[in-house]
């Protein structure tokens, strides 16, 4: 008996498809090697020969499968100068002065009742030496005067009755505040940079009021009081460098107990920032722009003749310069 026809050309069939099927299989291995994900190169394969070690593209080869590279930090500039103008754009001033037993009103809002201005430009600068623990110095003077405005109230100031209903006030402040400090970096990195300071801060309160009573022979009366004191006081900041020409930094400073040879104490100072700085020539010469909020809060001793709360709530801008070498 002959057999099926079939199953002459079943052989030679299964045969081609086996062949045909062989490379797919074997590319489908290299897919699928064990320990390597989808999508991934290939492991670079070490020589077998010992001496081929000393090839040094192999190394740089094997170093950046097994590791990350990251390049070390450069130690920060020896010296760093910033400078430039802070424009507050909303101030708000608060004063009140007693004299001889004589409580005085306190004026909670000089700027919308007392017709000082709310807002001011300041002049500010910063001067820093040292690598990764540095010493320096800041300074920054906001002066500011109004108009009249009529008064609504009596006003007691310093013990005397500068102001009856009726009565032309001008009011005017002034603060002036400096600091010696250091800034200690216990972490930094070529793109990072946090840090610690502390120093202490002397700071100038002055606040005055003159009145004038209208009539066919005005009479004016200016009245001013002034306090000053020296504050310890602590803080941190951050720096981002994501670029060479590009730096973002927040820094933040307050205070909360002071002494006092010339009347004022137990102060709160809180300072605020928060900005950016293009580095126009790297590690030379850098222009930014900052964020500014400042709270400044101090009283007399309850036992002295003549005590004086002062207090002043400000934020603003500043554009700063940079010079560092």
């Amino acid at each position: 008996m002959r057999a099926p026809a079939s199953r002459w050309w079943a052989g030679p069939l299964a045969l081609a498809a086996a062949c045909a099927l062989a490379p797919a299989a074997r590319a489908q291995e290299e897919r699928t090697e064990p320990g390597r994900p989808e999508g991934f190169p290939q492991r670079p394969e070490l020589p077998h020969d010992l001496d081929d070690l000393r090839d040094l593209d192999s190394f740089e080869e094997l170093e950046r499968w097994i590791t990350l590279r990251d390049e070390a930090a450069t130690p920060p500039p020896l010296v760093r100068l910033q400078l430039g103008p802070v424009f507050w754009v909303d101030i708000q001033s608060e004063i009140r002065a007693d004299r001889r037993g004589i409580r005085g009103t306190r004026l909670t809002a000089l700027e919308r009742r007392q017709g000082l201005h709310s807002s001011g430009v300041s002049p500010w600068l910063e001067l820093s030496v040292g690598r990764d623990i540095r010493g320096g110095v800041d300074v920054l003077h906001l002066h500011r005067e109004g108009s009249s405005r009529r008064q609504e109230e009596t006003i007691l100031f310093d013990g005397v009755e500068l102001a009856r209903p009726g009565d032309l006030v001008i009011g005017r402040f002034e603060l002036f505040t400096t600091s010696g400090f250091v800034e200690w970096d216990p972490l930094y990195g070529r793109t990072y940079r946090f840090g610690l300071l502390g120093g202490a801060r002397y700071f100038r309160l002055q606040g005055s009021l003159r009145a004038t009573r209208p009539g066919l022979d005005p009479v004016g009366l200016t009245l001013r009081r002034r306090g000053e004191l020296v504050s310890p006081f602590f803080g941190g900041f951050v720096e981002l460098t994501p670029f060479d020409y590009l730096t973002v930094s927040s820094r933040v400073q307050f205070m909360n107990w002071s002494w006092s040879n010339a009347g004022l104490k137990n102060a709160r100072y809180l300072e605020f920032r928060l900005g950016g700085t293009i580095h126009i020539i790297p590690d030379v010469l850098g222009v930014g722009a900052e964020f500014r909020y400042l709270v400044v809060r101090a009283e007399s001793s309850r036992d002295a003749d003549r005590q004086l709360e002062a207090g002043m709530a400000a934020s603003g801008f500043a554009f700063t310069l940079t010079l560092t070498f």
